[in-house]
């Protein structure tokens, strides 16, 4: 949507694009009730910004009443230009467009493609098509190393989240230490797992951080803006670094945790929570983190003080647009920081647990040992203190999995 939206205006007259959706992590049968949605992009390509979604609200309080035309019928199996004419409101266009070709044409002009063997897993889900086109037909990636790249409506069954639990065919094989690099796509493809040799985890944050560091490795970024979260770019942001460097994904981060620290992450998601009580437990939530300035929350021994809390809220740098209510954050004095964000009927505490560079005994551990040893203290710190206070009503009956 990004490219057809901003890359394209020269070329055509798409000025803002709808993308009807349905919750993509979940399978058809695990889906909440009455998940539905349109996701509405505007020029830039990005999610439009609150101003316009409250304006859009305000007219469909106005709305008396709305016509239905019948007759329009467009094969959108074969790519095309129709246009109709509609009694008492003129022309209606209807293109039908290679989302792909126009995806893959884009990306050849912001990286060099690089030659390196990497298995890739989309999970079912909407990157497949442009998987097997960039790395099959582009870079001539065998196949066999392009694993669950047919989308289905159910994903096959699977759980569509790129970690280490749901991605196991992909880090088994990893493991086996013949490939340099795999990557893993969830259903909508905004979000992604980073695999080097030896199936070693590169940290969501860590990988971020990463690219940002070496973004002048990325020819005509500067041509190019990334108004939404993009899997298959961030990937090939990763090729192309390896490409320039001549380094293995882990020496790289390990360069990197070297000079800026470590950055551990883990996410839990409680699904299928009740709208009420979810609502309720963010409200108590926001209004006790805000009081918590200054304090110090202890589990286990180890203790964490609290540096700044917020509603987190992004500027646009590009168009001075605000995007508000972004998720509760909770940032320590360390570097360490807790975030809360309700999702449809999820809710979601993201752990991000900073290691100093100093810290040398924790700083070239696995992911999973840190990530155990953090979980014992500064999961448990803002857990403990919820269940004293007995705030934890939102989360009755929810499913909890451990990202």
């Amino acid at each position: 949507m990004q490219n057809l939206v901003h890359h394209q205006l020269k070329l055509c007259p798409y000025q803002a694009g709808q993308i009807l959706t349905l919750f993509p992590k979940f399978p058809p049968q695990k889906r909440p009730k009455g998940d539905f949605g349109i996701k509405f992009n505007c020029e830039n390509g990005g999610p439009v910004p609150d101003h316009v979604t409250d304006a859009i609200h305000k007219i469909t309080t106005e709305i008396s009443s709305y016509s239905i035309c019948r007759d329009i019928n467009v094969d959108t199996g074969i790519i095309g230009h129709h246009e109709f004419d509609v009694d008492g409101m003129g022309k209606y266009i209807v293109d039908v467009i290679d989302s792909v070709e126009d995806y893959v044409e884009l990306m050849k002009t912001i990286f060099d493609f690089p030659t390196l063997r990497i298995l890739i897993d989309s999970m079912h889900g909407a990157t497949g098509p442009y998987v097997s086109t960039i790395f099959n037909d582009l870079l001539g990636c065998v196949g066999t190393d392009l694993l669950r790249t047919v989308p289905k409506p159910d994903f096959g069954g699977c759980y569509p989240d790129p970690n280490l639990t749901y991605a196991k065919d992909l880090v088994d094989r990893m493991r086996v230490g013949e490939v340099d690099m795999g990557a893993a796509f969830d259903g909508d493809g905004d979000r992604n797992m980073i695999l080097g040799k030896s199936a070693f985890f590169v940290c969501p944050s860590d990988s971020l951080a990463v690219i940002a560091n070496y973004i002048d490795c990325i020819p005509y970024f500067k041509n190019i803006n990334v108004a939404e979260k993009d899997g298959i770019w961030a990937l090939l942001a990763w090729l192309q670094i390896l490409a320039v460097k001549r380094k293995s994904v882990e020496e790289i981060v390990k360069e990197h945790w070297a000079e800026y620290g470590r950055n551990v992450f883990t996410r839990y998601d409680y699904e299928n929570v009740e709208s009420g009580g979810a609502n309720l437990l963010m409200t108590f939530l926001e209004a006790s983190m805000n009081a918590s300035k200054g304090k110090e929350l202890s589990a286990n021994g180890v203790t964490y003080k609290v540096a700044h809390t917020d509603n987190f809220e992004y500027t646009d740098p590009v168009d001075g647009s605000v995007a508000k209510k972004q998720g509760l954050r909770v940032l320590f004095e360390d570097g360490s920081r807790l975030v809360f964000r309700l999702s449809v009927a999820t809710i979601r505490f993201y752990v991000d647990s900073y290691v100093s560079p100093h810290d040398t005994n924790k700083l070239y551990s696995s992911a999973q040992i840190v990530v155990k040893v953090e979980e014992a203290h500064l999961v448990q710190a803002p857990v403990q203190t919820a269940r004293h206070q007995g705030t934890t009503r939102g989360l009755q009956g929810s499913e909890i999995k451990d990202q």
